[in-house]
């Protein structure tokens, strides 16, 4: 790498046309694939740019002919309890039932902040309410589709690709207890490891939340590298920090 090349770590979520800004600052986690493309582009030239994609949405396949293109190393971070379907982020569910309409006079942005940082079974619980409130099935809401382990190990074999860590259920790791960090830390790379193969050695906080206890337990179930969003730290290997595409719309 020239020596006046920086390298700049990009994160996304979901790819797909962006909507909903009127719900919330957090609502929408979606960001089209030109938005990716330009950015990338513009930067590339003084920049040695890593693109990383969170969750493990399906539609992180439509980058592959981007990152062929422009010659653009990604790793994926699985979170997965959903690709194995016993867990759905809530925050999708959330924002596709406020657009359908089935749930008024809610702040996204509040019942965000009050489920962030809790616990799988507390935030089942407020969702099953609001269902209720709302008179819906919360399966006609849970319209977002993860990659398959057959996917994922497809895009392990591609040349550009890495797969890496996103715990197990996306909680919090910063507010939870350290068994439950230990538990999300340790659970979510070993399935990965035996469905996939070979070692995972890279993981991307939730939320981008860690602290030097989260930071340790990492280390300690044998990670080699941590990410997490902006307020991650240039030059630390467990806290990498990452520039999100979304606020680049």
């Amino acid at each position: 790498m020239e020596a006046s090349r920086q390298r700049m770590i990009l994160y996304l979520h979901d790819i797909g046309p962006h909507e909903a800004d009127d719900l919330g600052a957090n609502a929408n986690n979606k960001v089209d694939i030109e938005t990716v493309a330009s950015f990338i582009r513009k930067h590339s030239a003084n920049n040695e740019i890593l693109l990383t994609a969170d969750d493990g949405y399906t539609s992180t396949i439509n980058l592959l002919p981007l990152l062929e293109k422009e010659n653009i190393p990604l790793i994926v971070f699985v979170t997965t309890g959903f690709v194995e379907g016993r867990v759905y982020p809530y925050e999708a569910e959330f924002c596709d039932a406020l657009v359908a309409g089935l749930v008024k006079d809610v702040d996204f942005d509040s019942i965000h902040r009050q489920l962030r940082g809790a616990s799988k079974k507390h935030r089942e619980r407020v969702m099953n309410e609001m269902a209720k409130a709302g008179r819906y099935r919360r399966d006609t809401q849970r319209k977002r589709s993860f990659l398959s382990w057959a996917m994922l190990r497809k895009l392990n074999d591609h040349p550009l690709i890495s797969i890496g860590s996103h715990t197990d259920a996306h909680l919090d790791l910063k507010r939870q207890s350290p068994l439950t960090i230990f538990s999300e830390l340790r659970r979510s790379k070993k399935l990965l490891e035996e469905k996939i193969g070979g070692k995972i050695t890279h993981i991307s906080y939730p939320y981008g939340s860690s602290d030097r206890l989260v930071r340790t337990a990492a280390r300690l179930c044998g990670y080699l590298y941590g990410y997490g969003t902006e307020t991650g730290e240039n030059g630390s290997r467990m806290n990498q920090r990452r520039i999100s595409l979304k606020n680049k719309l």
